[in-house]
C-alpha cells in the first residue's frame, strides 16, 4: 500500500505566457487557475493527500496594480471554487499585508475564515503573502506563547515536523524562491521550462508518477 504523498506547486509564468499569446493578464491568470484545479483533482487518483500552491510572496507585492489586481482576482476565484469543493485547508501568510497593499486583499482573510476541508478529498493549502521570515517569526510567538524559553526542543520540534515529497515547479526557474525551505528540505525537485498555462494535469502527474517509481525509502541521514 503506497503512503500517501504531500506535494507543493509553484505554477509560475502567467505573465510571459500574456506577453507570449497577446491576451489580458485576467484571461491569463483565469486560464492558470482553471489548469491548476484541473491538476488538483487529478493528483487525487496519484496518491497524493495533501498539496501545498504557492500563490503569492510577500515580493510579489511589489508589483503594480495592473500587474496585482487581476492576479488576486483570478486567485479569489480559484480560492472559492476550492471552499465550495470542501478542498481548501487553509489560506496561510501575511494576510493583513495584503489587506494594506490591495483594497481587494481583505478577501482573503474572509476566505480564509470559511476554509473548509471535507473527509477523502485532497487537502489543498495555500499560501498567500508568504514569506520564510513571516512563517518563522510566527511560529516562534506562538510556540514561545505556548513553551517559553524553557521548552526550545518542542519549538524545533514543531518547525521541522511537516515534511513535503515533492515541488513541482514551472516556468524555468530552479529555485524555490522562499517557499516552505524548512518542509522541502528532504524534498525531490522537479523544475520545468514550460509556463504553467502550457500544462495539464497528465503533466503534473506523470511527474509525480515518476517520482514515486524511483523514489528511495526515506533515511533521513540513516
Amino acid at each position: 500500500m503506497p503512503l500517501p504523498l504531500s506535494i507543493a506547486i509553484i505554477p509560475d509564468g502567467a505573465r510571459r505566457w500574456a506577453r507570449l499569446s497577446g491576451v489580458p493578464l485576467r484571461h491569463s491568470y483565469d486560464l492558470t487557475f482553471s489548469k491548476l484545479l484541473e491538476i488538483l483533482l487529478t493528483l487525487k487518483s496519484a496518491d497524493v493527500s495533501e498539496a501545498h500552491v504557492y500563490l503569492l510572496s510577500t515580493f510579489n507585492l511589489s508589483r503594480s496594480d495592473d500587474d496585482l489586481l487581476p492576479c488576486i482576482a483570478s486567485e479569489i476565484a480559484f480560492l472559492r471554487q476550492l471552499c465550495l469543493r470542501g478542498m481548501l485547508a487553509g489560506v496561510h501568510g501575511n494576510l493583513s499585508v495584503v489587506a494594506d497593499r490591495l483594497d481587494l486583499g481583505a478577501d482573503y482573510q474572509s476566505i480564509a475564515e470559511q476554509a473548509t476541508h471535507s473527509a477523502g478529498e485532497l487537502a489543498v493549502h495555500t499560501y498567500v503573502g508568504y514569506s520564510f521570515e513571516w512563517e518563522l517569526t510566527t511560529k516562534l510567538e506562538r510556540l514561545y506563547r505556548k513553551h517559553g524559553l524553557s521548552d526550545v526542543t518542542s519549538i524545533v520540534q514543531s518547525l521541522a515536523r511537516d515534511k513535503i515529497d515533492f515541488l513541482f515547479r514551472s516556468g524555468g526557474s530552479d529555485t524555490l524562491s522562499d517557499f516552505l525551505p524548512i518542509q522541502l528540505r528532504y524534498a525531490s525537485l522537479f523544475f520545468t521550462p514550460r509556463l504553467f498555462n502550457e500544462l495539464n494535469g497528465a503533466d503534473v502527474c506523470n511527474a509525480v508518477e515518476a517520482f514515486k517509481r524511483s523514489r528511495p525509502e526515506r533515511r533521513y541521514g540513516r
